[in-house]
Order: structure tokens, then C-alpha cells, then sequence
């Protein structure tokens, strides 16, 4: 038996929340593995109850609501309510199923709850981490953070005995931050099965942008409108679009930047991977700008449908990028001001124009879908879950 345990997790009120987590445990449900998947979504009393999503449902899923008070007074009252229902339903779902295996993602609270159980149950403990905590440069980096939370992961870390880690740039950062090594195995983030068959569009121009994310500020949406301002300025007829935004950031950006039509910029709010497809089809390439990444699904939605990429040097993207896929921009530095980060996008997108007709599209798609199958990453990892029993 199988149970994985997940500290972000797509919910009724947040769809896409973790939806990375959700593509493995389908893949690996799809291969057969007797697979139980344990989430825990907070929300405030007084506020609307968050539910699962049905239809996500090819593996056995316990979906846990967990209650919260508003207000920084209630941190420790809070801090209780989760750790006792997580600790509870935890504890019930293993004397149920007798797990040889328990799996943790994004570890996030739930991390130390699977971790104290282990000594009394026995089983082996994997971890796999999503979180740019552990990225260089990032506000919120793991050593800023509380001593909770630092003591707390360190726990995790000690109980751990294999990590499947998105890309090796964490695990060898987590490494490095513990202090000490962990069995590893690369899992990658798997690609969402509508990609994996979808068609690619042969004719994509050269001057096609296309940027998809959450619109967070370490993403740098905002340079890249910047950057492409120029790129219009020395070609006409280039457009960007942008997809992801919620209404509110939509509105901002509008006042912000009341020309964005006139600038040949497109704004689409968040939309399921099946709509994705088409933005993909019509781009000639996909633009990534942040600050801090893991292993972006964006990145390898884009190589899948044959769409070179343009992206920061930072994290784990340097393991998807080479010249055959895309432009990495190498000096990237988050330290830097605006105005040298915007130059560096402007110069990148404009060496993309040059070049575009370089890439074999087609050999990027057979390349990433053949990388990023979730079928093989399941396989891979169902292997590795056999070798450590």
C-alpha cells in the first residue's frame, strides 16, 4: 500500500493549487499502484467551506477541511487545530491501510505530522519538494523563516530516508541547507495528459511571445511588458500574450498600463490546460522572467507542444533549457535593478526573432513529451518505491 501526503493540493476554492502534485498521483494511479492521496486545506470560520473536485478521483483521495480563526492572535490557537485534526486523521488512515510507503509533497505543515508517525509504523519516509523557499535570493528563503518552521523541516529532513526531488538544483540546495545527504531519485513534473497528445501548429512565426503564470511579483510580468515594448519598437508586428491573471491584477495592470492593446498585448485569466493548448499553438515562444524557480510545468507544457523557451538562469531551469529548446538567459542575477533585468528579456526576445527558424520544433515535442511522459516518470518512480521495500 501507498499513501501519499500532500501540503498543497487543488481544492473546490483553489482549482490550481498544487495541480503539479495531483499529475503524479494520477500517473501513478494510471499505473496500477493501490494509491491513497491524504490533503488538508485551511480556511476561516465564517467563510465558505472548501470541498474536492470530483472528477479528480483515479486514485483514492481523503480530503480533510481544517478550520481556522482570523487574526495573528488566534498563530498558536491555529497552529493546534491543524496539528490535532492532522495528527488524528493521519493516524486513522494508517492503522486503516498499514502503508510500506508514506510520500510527502510539498511538505508545507503536513511534513512533521508524516515524520512523527514513522517510528511507530515503520515505514519509509519520501519527501519531494516544490517550494522556492530553498532557491537563492527569494525573500522568504528557508533561513529567514521562523524557528518553528526551520526546527520543524528539520525533523522531516532527519526522518526522511529518500527524497524524489523535481529537479537535482533543489535537492543538492536542500542538501546543503540540512547539512547532510538523502538517497535521491529525479522525479520530474509530469506532464498533464492533454499535452502529451495534443497536435503542434508547424507555422509559428518568429514574434509570437507568450508568458503563463500566477502573475506573482518574483515572476517579473512587468519586465517583460517592459521588454517587450521595445521589441515592438524594433518590430511591429510582435505580439505577447499573458495568461493567468486574476481579475484583480487584471484590473491593476489595465490602470497600470492603459495602452496594453495598442501595444499588441493580450490578458487572460487562469484557464484549464485543455484551453492552454491553444495559446501554446499559437506562439512562436514561451517567455519565463522570474526570480526564483523549481521545475516550472509551464516550461515543459511549452517544450511539449514544440514551443522554444526564453528563461531565467535561475534554479532548476537550467536542467530543462539547452540550444536545441531555448534561450537561457545566463547572467540572470534577482539581485540586479529592474532596468537591467528588462534589457537582458529585450535581448533575449530579440536574439529569439534571429533565430527562431533554427529550432526543430518537432524535436523539441518528441524530446519533452518523451522526458516529461507521466506514464514513464510513474513507471520510474514505482520502480524505485519496489527497490526500497
Amino acid at each position: 500500500m501507498l499513501l501519499w501526503v500532500a501540503g498543497w493540493f487543488p481544492n473546490s476554492e483553489n482549482p490550481y493549487n498544487g495541480i503539479f502534485i495531483h499529475r503524479h498521483a494520477q500517473a501513478v494511479a494510471n499505473s496500477e499502484a493501490n494509491l491513497t492521496v491524504l490533503t488538508f486545506a485551511t480556511y476561516f470560520f465564517g467563510e465558505k467551506r472548501p470541498t474536492r473536485i470530483q472528477e479528480l478521483t483515479n486514485y483514492q483521495w481523503v480530503f480533510v477541511a481544517v478550520p481556522q480563526f482570523k487574526g495573528k492572535a488566534f498563530k498558536i490557537v491555529n497552529f493546534a487545530i491543524y496539528y490535532l485534526v492532522s495528527l488524528g486523521k493521519l493516524l486513522q488512515i494508517l492503522l486503516e491501510i498499514q502503508p510500506r510507503t508514506v510520500h510527502v509533497h510539498a511538505a508545507d505543515k503536513i511534513g512533521v505530522v508524516a515524520a512523527f508517525w514513522k517510528p511507530f509504523f515503520n515505514y519509509n519516509l519520501w519527501l519531494t519538494e516544490h517550494w522556492a523557499i530553498f532557491n537563492d535570493w527569494v525573500t522568504d528563503r528557508f533561513d529567514k523563516r521562523n524557528g518553528w518552521f526551520q526546527k520543524s523541516y528539520k525533523y522531516l529532513w532527519n526522518k526522511t530516508d529518500y527524497c524524489a526531488s523535481i529537479n537535482l538544483n533543489l535537492h543538492q540546495s536542500m542538501e546543503q541547507t540540512f547539512e547532510s545527504n538523502k538517497k535521491h531519485i529525479l522525479f520530474p513534473n509530469a506532464l498533464d495528459s492533454v499535452f502529451e497528445n495534443a497536435k503542434i501548429v508547424q507555422k509559428f512565426g518568429c514574434n509570437h511571445f507568450l508568458h503563463v503564470s500566477n502573475f506573482e511579483p518574483r515572476k517579473n510580468t512587468d519586465l517583460i511588458i517592459e521588454a517587450f515594448k521595445e521589441v515592438k519598437n524594433q518590430i511591429p508586428q510582435a505580439r505577447l500574450t499573458l495568461v493567468g491573471i486574476s481579475q484583480q491584477k487584471k484590473d491593476q495592470l489595465f490602470e497600470e498600463c492603459i495602452n496594453l492593446k495598442e501595444l499588441n498585448v493580450d490578458v487572460f485569466e487562469a484557464v484549464p490546460a485543455e484551453e492552454l493548448i491553444e495559446f501554446y499553438q499559437q506562439a512562436s515562444a514561451f517567455i519565463l522572467a522570474s526570480d526564483s524557480e523549481n521545475a516550472p510545468c509551464v516550461i515543459s507544457e511549452a517544450l511539449a507542444m514544440g514551443v522554444p523557451v526564453i528563461a531565467s538562469n535561475v534554479g532548476g531551469i537550467p536542467e530543462m533549457l539547452n540550444a536545441e529548446n531555448g534561450i537561457l538567459m545566463e547572467d540572470w542575477n534577482p539581485q540586479e535593478n529592474n532596468s537591467a533585468k528588462t534589457l537582458k528579456i529585450t535581448t533575449a526576445m530579440l536574439d529569439f526573432c534571429k533565430k527562431c527558424e533554427n529550432f526543430d520544433r518537432l524535436l523539441i515535442q518528441q524530446n519533452a513529451r518523451l522526458h516529461y511522459s507521466s506514464e514513464s516518470i510513474a513507471q520510474q518512480l514505482i520502480h524505485h518505491y519496489s527497490c526500497a521495500e
